[in-house]
């Protein structure tokens, strides 16, 4: 039995702002795009490459997207998130191993990274190009970084088996990039790419996107509350997403047909409660 009062006030079968949104429901907004189009020309060349952006851009919901694009008899495709491991430097290695079904040897941080580029090496002969996502690498320091980066380097510098894709907050990843025993890293990227949010005139498509794949019938937002949102959320969709599904809540319980004001600001106030969120008033 249904018991949530959103699902059942617009004649939902799924929460619409969820993060289980399936990638190819997602909106590819024109920042998204661009991101994703320099991802797929990378792919021949292969080598390293960094998307940063706010927290909330929709960094990691571009990586699920771009991995869909990637056919499994082509490509190797692995994901790590930085933020996750007790040890930065050696948990990318022995995370990315276990997913290799490789061996990781007991405290031997070097010897690891040897069996994870032989690894990479063997599946790029057998014509299967490695693509290695690292998320969360505002978390790392530069021994981690300058790790990843070795992880490119084939043959004396010759050729890269690997395309390294690296997620991170923009601010804090430009800091780290700052310091000058990390220049070999910024010499070696490919591209770096400022993913920003949405722009104004998308905020009324990306609602409806989302709702759309939770089975909405009917708009639900008005564009002028749309468009509220988005100034509020400064156009980044994780935050987008909470303040929306806020504003759902607040007309089922109130039982209305249309979010409105009065929706909105009650959203908008008990999400400044939560630290996980920006919303400007």
């Amino acid at each position: 039995m249904n018991h949530s009062i959103v699902l059942e006030r617009f004649g939902l079968l799924r929460n619409p702002f969820s993060p289980e949104i399936d990638a190819d429901s997602l909106l590819q907004f024109r920042s998204f795009q661009q991101a994703e189009m320099r991802l797929l020309e990378a792919l021949p060349r292969r080598g390293l490459v960094l998307v940063a952006g706010e927290s909330g851009a929709g960094k990691t919901a571009l990586a699920r997207h771009f991995r869909r694009q990637l056919a499994p008899s082509s490509f190797l495709t692995l994901y790590v998130a930085a933020a996750s491991l007790k040890n930065p430097v050696r948990g990318v290695v022995e995370d990315l191993l276990h997913q290799l079904g490789e061996p990781i040897p007991f405290n031997n941080p070097a010897r690891g990274l040897r069996h994870l580029q032989q690894a990479l090496a063997r599946a790029h002969e057998q014509n299967q190009t490695p693509v290695i996502v690292v998320d969360d690498v505002h978390y790392l320091g530069p021994e981690a970084w300058l790790l990843l980066k070795s992880l490119t380097n084939q043959e004396m510098d010759s050729r890269s088996p690997v395309l390294l894709v690296l997620l991170g907050a923009r601010v804090e990843v430009a800091a780290v990039l700052a310091l000058s025993r990390l220049t070999e890293v910024k010499n070696r990227l490919l591209f770096c790419y400022h993913l920003r949010g949405l722009a104004e005139d998308e905020i009324v498509a990306y609602l409806e996107a989302h709702l759309k794949w939770a089975g909405a019938s009917r708009p639900v937002f008005p564009r002028e509350i749309a468009q509220e949102i988005h100034r509020r959320c400064q156009g980044l969709p994780r935050p987008i997403n909470r303040l929306a599904y806020g504003c759902l809540l607040a007309a089922a319980f109130d039982k209305k047909e249309l979010v409105d004001n009065p929706c909105l600001e009650q959203a908008a106030s008990e999400l400044v409660l939560s630290s996980s969120v920006e919303v400007k008033p």
